[in-house]
């Protein structure tokens, strides 16, 4: 069994997986995920009878997307190394909004008129960036707000795909330089 969680965004989502989709949960968190992280996976944990023993693989989201919301997986992902875990992955935020990982965009609002973006163009996927937000049709790309329930079929995916990394840190995406 894996677990994957991305606490990058203003949820908190959990996915209990092998070849499909066990449970899934989310709490919209806003800024509040330090709190209640530990405790809202904890209870997900105990409602589906799972422990920390019964996971084969963790996997997390690496960003990019909230500077503390990040940190607060990649954490808990760093406390569990050091606790003897060793099967620890993870997964780029923006991948997991795309369904389709052979023609897909998607995006994250990275503040200040800025958009975190990435592009997947027949199945060869582009290099994430910081786009402003008149470059994008917001209608026309994935979102957490319209993609977030296709996130446990896509971490599938992904995960069956191999899209994925064993290095526990943050997806950082620089404005480019002109």
């Amino acid at each position: 069994m894996n677990l994957y969680v991305d606490t990058s965004n203003k949820y908190i989502i959990l996915v209990l997986f092998n070849d499909s989709e066990i449970a899934y949960s989310k709490l919209e968190a806003n800024r509040n995920q330090a709190e209640i992280f530990v405790p809202y996976l904890s209870g997900f944990l105990k409602e589906n009878n799972v422990t920390l023993e019964d996971i084969d693989k963790f996997f997390f989201a690496k960003g990019p997307g909230s500077f503390t919301g990040v940190r607060v997986g990649l954490t808990y992902a760093k406390a569990l190394k050091v606790s003897g875990y060793n099967n620890l992955y993870t997964i780029n935020s923006l991948l997991v909004l795309c369904a389709n990982l052979e023609n897909a965009q998607s995006v994250i609002d990275a503040r200040g008129k800025k958009y975190y973006y990435q592009e997947i163009i027949d199945g060869h996927i582009k290099e994430p960036q910081l786009i402003d937000y008149d470059q994008i049709n917001i209608d026309s790309v994935n979102t957490y707000e319209t993609a977030i329930d296709l996130i446990p079929n896509n971490v599938v995916n992904i995960v069956k795909n191999k899209l994925y990394s064993d290095d526990l840190e943050i997806l950082y995406i620089k404005e480019a330089i002109s």
